[in-house]
């Protein structure tokens, strides 16, 4: 699911629910400030709108936790606000509740069937482990905004799953004709441009991705790979010599990685793990160890921070760079 705070800032309705003091707090990223002003309204009125507001505003801290009662509250109250259910969703599926994050956006497509909502509602069946029927909903998606980048990549890696490369390519080129730093579509597509023989295009795509992740270990191993069937030996000679130097640190996240599934629950521990994942590219990985430290620490100031970097490095762009600026 799309992790842009903004986005569920917007749809949980507060630019008509709420004074334009706390709507131009929220628009401009300041959600402390206006996770202050909101408690205050909640004291005095404690109505539905202000609740979804105020979860937004948790949201876009990060807080899954503490915000997942006060939208749940909300959508008891008026059942017919679809952006609050996809809040409610985004909330548990944060936390790795991916089934009753579903059940929330079976919510919102029943009282609007919009393509984030349906993009969404395919990446908690993916986490879930049913791609089946994810595709279609992806597809649906598509012929809703063709443009929409997180759907064209979410099907592509399934096409890919699936073996089917050359359908899958055409969906990573559209994602990376709007966002041509996309991480996933630039790595996925180079794999199958790979499988098409077509080396040289290949290289191209994964080299950007090493300029922006140099620790993404799938786009080391894809480039020294490429190196080798072009025929550059030197070059793939220094290729595999920094690939074994991040397969060793690869390795080492996951001893560490088992390590926690056994030991007494420990959120800096797990916002480490979340941190190497990430410089190593293993998104899936980094985000599943940042649910597990919100379920431990929802108040830690360094998931924020971790979030906004695992955005940023799967939306395009280097993860160390704020905003992929230098």
């Amino acid at each position: 699911m799309r992790s842009v705070a903004t986005v569920w800032i917007l749809l949980a309705g507060v630019t008509t629910a709420q004074s334009p003091a706390v709507e131009e707090l929220l628009r401009t990223g300041r959600f402390a400030e206006a996770e202050i002003r909101l408690r205050e309204t909640l004291r005095s009125s404690p109505a539905a709108e202000t609740k979804a507001a105020l979860a937004a505003a948790l949201a876009g801290q990060f807080r899954w936790g503490d915000a997942e009662p006060l939208v749940a509250d909300a959508c008891a109250r008026n059942p017919r606000k679809s952006q609050w259910w996809v809040l409610l969703a985004k909330c548990r599926f944060e936390r790795g509740a991916s089934e009753a994050a579903g059940e929330a956006l079976d919510k919102a497509l029943a009282l609007s069937p919009d393509a984030d909502t349906l993009d969404a509602r395919a990446a908690c069946a993916m986490q879930a482990g049913r791609p089946a029927d994810a595709e279609p909903l992806l597809r649906r998606a598509l012929e809703a905004a063709p443009s929409h980048v997180s759907a064209r990549v979410r099907l592509g890696r399934l096409l890919v799953d699936a073996g089917k490369h050359a359908e899958a390519l055409p969906h990573f080129d559209a994602a990376l004709s709007v966002e041509p730093h996309h991480t996933d579509a630039l790595y996925f597509s180079a794999l199958c441009l790979r499988v098409e023989k077509k080396f040289e295009e290949a290289l191209t795509r994964v080299d950007i991705v090493a300029a922006d992740l140099p620790g993404h270990v799938g786009a080391a191993q894809l480039r020294a790979s490429l190196l080798r069937s072009l025929g550059r030996k030197d070059a793939a000679a220094i290729a595999w010599d920094s690939l074994r130097r991040l397969v060793a640190e690869d390795d080492a996240l996951g001893a560490e990685l088992a390590s926690l599934r056994i030991g007494v629950p420990d959120a800096a521990r797990r916002r480490k793990a979340a941190a190497r994942a990430l410089a190593l590219g293993r998104f899936d990985l980094a985000g599943e160890q940042l649910r597990a430290a919100a379920a431990i620490d929802p108040r830690h100031p360094e998931l924020a921070e971790l979030a906004g970097a695992l955005e940023r490095a799967r939306g395009g762009g280097p993860a160390s760079r704020p905003n992929g600026t230098k």
